[in-house]
């Protein structure tokens, strides 16, 4: 190791690092000329820069495999879960960690009710292993179908149990299902996470922001919380309390790049990935 031999100097130091080091690490320190009095300035940016991104992956990888454990089929529960699980892929992804389809797969399926998972054995072939997208497509159409079901048995309920004084409460609940189970604001048609969705990517940042207003989302996780706090992880890039998507650089464009793979983590990768 480098900051170990005793033997170099200073400057012999830096010029090793600079020589060996390629791409983003590479261009950390590329505005420190070769002096001696740089070489500590270039190993502390380093270690503090590659600390935190140790730490994120760690982060993240805690959070993917310590998702709940779904006890009931309810579609809040299975959107939820395929939503998390992408976002934190994203963000590992972002960090220069790869997660395997067949890996995910198999830890999702351990997440599943029962019942849930069962059905979806009974979708796949003798010995067929199915990549995590068709995996995340049943959940979301499962998650709508649950919806269907619960809102025409409240539908029934209210048909069956009308009264005047009953009208305004029940029409409430069922104002609470629909909002709960909407389609992307940003394509409208579409049950994907906001944060999956190329047209919202494909926004301009002021756009993007004034989207998630409208459609009263949280803007840390791009999702409703119903007045719940949100504990998903700040913006990568300043560290605020914002999606990465939704970071704007005073000293930059406001038009997305040609590449929006960062979701929602911190350092370069929310550059809540």
């Amino acid at each position: 190791m480098i900051d170990s031999q005793s033997d170099l100097s200073d400057i012999e130091k830096l010029q090793y690092l600079k020589s060996a080091l390629t791409g983003e690490a590479s261009n950390k320190i590329k505005i420190l000329s070769i002096d001696g009095s740089n070489y500590s300035k270039a190993w502390d940016l380093l270690t503090r820069a590659y600390e935190v991104k140790r730490l994120l992956i760690s982060r993240h990888l805690s959070l993917l495999l310590n998702m709940p454990v779904l006890e009931k089929e309810t579609t809040d529960g299975l959107t939820k879960l395929a939503d998390d699980a992408q976002q934190h892929v994203a963000s590992l992804a972002a960090l220069g960690v790869n997660v395997g389809s067949e890996i995910l797969v198999n830890l999702l399926e351990n997440k599943l009710p029962r019942r849930v998972a069962e059905k979806w054995e009974k979708t796949l072939d003798r010995d067929e292993f199915l990549k995590i997208d068709d995996l995340y497509e049943y959940l979301y159409r499962t998650a709508v179908r649950l919806f269907k079901r619960v809102r025409s048995g409240s539908m029934k309920r209210d048909e069956d149990n009308f009264s005047p004084s009953a009208k305004k409460g029940k029409t409430t609940n069922k104002t609470f299902l629909v909002n709960t189970t909407n389609n992307c604001p940003a394509c409208k048609g579409k049950l994907h996470p906001l944060f999956k969705c190329n047209k919202f990517k494909q926004l301009m940042i002021p756009k993007r922001i004034e989207l998630v207003k409208n459609a009263m989302l949280c803007y840390n996780c791009l999702r409703s919380h119903r007045g719940k706090a949100c504990n998903y992880t700040n913006c990568t890039v300043c560290q605020k309390r914002h999606n990465t998507l939704l970071h704007l650089d005073k000293n930059a464009t406001a038009y997305p790049a040609a590449s929006s793979t960062a979701v929602t983590t911190d350092s370069k990768e929310t550059e809540r990935q």
